[in-house]
């Protein structure tokens, strides 16, 4: 009977541990947002977000925008991000502009659980 208890103690034990979740979440919530120039006060982005993953070159587009930023759920990683787009702006006589734009970077690390990053836009 002793023997029964602790066999069935040992594998009690056993499916725990095997139900313990310590394995490191593998995607990140990540942020991307937008920086304009101190002389323009944006005021709608219209665009798509372009990552690229540099190891396994998947690519994942977004073109939901909340203002200056977009987010998605991606594997952590290093990113190449391309956006482009178009965007209305006020000039500093508040004069109201649209333009494309173009934000990149060719390497970015998006590696915690919840990952932001910030580019600067280029008017084209």
């Amino acid at each position: 009977m002793k023997k029964i208890t602790r066999t069935i103690f040992i594998l009690l034990l056993l499916g725990l541990a095997a139900c313990n979740n310590d394995g490191e979440e593998i995607f990140t919530s990540a942020t991307i947002g937008l920086e304009a120039a101190d002389s323009i006060t944006v005021q709608k982005i219209q665009g798509t977000v372009k990552v690229v993953n540099i190891n396994t070159r998947q690519t994942t587009t977004n073109s939901q925008f909340d203002n200056l930023s977009s987010s998605m759920k991606l594997l952590r990683g290093a990113y190449q991000i391309t956006i482009t787009g178009y965007v209305v702006y006020l000039d500093n006589k508040s004069i109201q502009h649209t333009h494309a734009f173009i934000a990149y970077t060719d390497y970015c690390e998006l590696k915690d659980i919840k990952s932001q990053t910030k580019l600067k836009i280029v008017l084209i």
